[in-house]
């Protein structure tokens, strides 16, 4: 079998059994050994691959009703992979010209398959086997496209399930950002990453709404995942880690403060202002360097070891809700 037709055919499969990943637990290990074995398989068209993985299924007793969803009148995993990214598109940048008048220019995706696993050193059954990239021009700044790449024998239905989020990543947090990308932005890799999570737990019902649950599952799976106390990380990606963490940490710290905020004003609390705010902040053109500066700030200042520090930053987000000062501003606080 072709690597890239593998995949499709692979991301086919994973799309119309994800409705039952739960409901039958031998079928994790049977569809693993199934996607694990695909180079060695002659078959050159998806009805005959989906003929062969019917035929595993079986020869498992896996009942008739999972088996029958292989033949579902849905489309193939990579039309479903495109529409989704499609509606994200647009929903996000959406929201970037709603909150933070930001006329962007559509954003095209590229899908690679790969043989090698994504996440070294965990092999977990049909998962972990997708990741996404914004790549950048020579300023730094986002190039306006996405390249989602699969590893062929990892695309199960819980694998499927995370592409959203994953592309969520991208659009919200990266796309549409103003400062040069870096790995250990902390704004841009953590608290941008709970903004996406937000926005991906807002629309997921209308991506993948025969199984919104198992993505939201799954993209708290890879989040466990990509935390900085996995075991046998790089240098490098202990300390991009561990930007993603304190950038997260003060995103939800604010989110709590605006909240609180608004009910204090007599106002119905809403995480709707905390993503305002947030979209205002990535649109603002500073180096890495600044946004991970004000992040240790607001860290600190949520902290509560320094009254002062706090008091300020209360003062300063406050003075950001009603208006009387920017996101330039905001974003200047140390």
């Amino acid at each position: 079998m072709d690597l890239d037709d593998a995949a499709r055919w692979h991301a086919t499969v994973a799309h119309r059994l994800a409705p039952h990943w739960w409901d039958v637990r031998e079928l994790r290990a049977v569809l693993q050994a199934v996607l694990g074995g695909w180079e060695t398989l002659q078959i050159v068209s998806a009805d005959q691959y989906l003929t062969h993985v019917e035929s595993r299924l079986r020869e498992n007793a896996i009942p008739d009703a999972v088996v029958a969803a292989l033949r579902d009148d849905t489309p193939d995993g990579f039309t479903v992979i495109d529409d989704v990214f499609t509606k994200l598109e647009m929903l996000v940048r959406s929201e970037y010209q709603t909150h933070a008048t930001c006329n962007a220019s559509p954003v095209t995706l590229e899908i690679a398959s790969q043989t090698g696993n994504v996440h070294t050193g965990l092999d977990l059954a049909c998962s972990l086997g997708a990741t996404a990239i914004t790549p950048q021009g020579p300023d730094g700044l986002p190039n306006g496209s996405v390249k989602l790449s699969l590893t062929t024998r990892l695309i199960g239905p819980p694998t499927f399930a995370t592409i959203p989020a994953i592309l969520c990543h991208e659009l919200v947090a990266h796309i549409h950002q103003a400062a040069p990308m870096r790995t250990t932005d902390a704004f841009g890799e953590g608290w941008m990453d709970y903004v996406s999570e937000l926005y991906h737990e807002q629309w997921i019902s209308q991506l993948l709404p025969a199984y919104p649950t198992l993505a939201v599952e799954s993209a708290g799976e890879l989040r466990g995942v990509t935390a900085p106390g996995y075991v046998g990380l790089e240098r490098a990606q202990v300390a991009a880690r561990a930007a993603r963490q304190t950038g997260r940490r003060a995103a939800q710290g604010v989110a709590r403060q605006l909240r609180a905020l608004a009910a204090s004003a007599g106002e119905p609390p809403s995480i709707a202002d905390f993503q305002r705010l947030s979209l205002e902040l990535n649109r603002v053109a500073v180096t890495p360097e600044a946004r991970t500066a004000f992040v240790g700030a607001v860290d600190r200042a949520l902290r509560g070891s320094e009254v002062a520090r706090s008091t300020e930053w209360g003062r300063v987000l406050e003075s950001w809700r009603t208006g009387s000062l920017s996101p330039e501003g905001l974003l200047s606080f140390r």
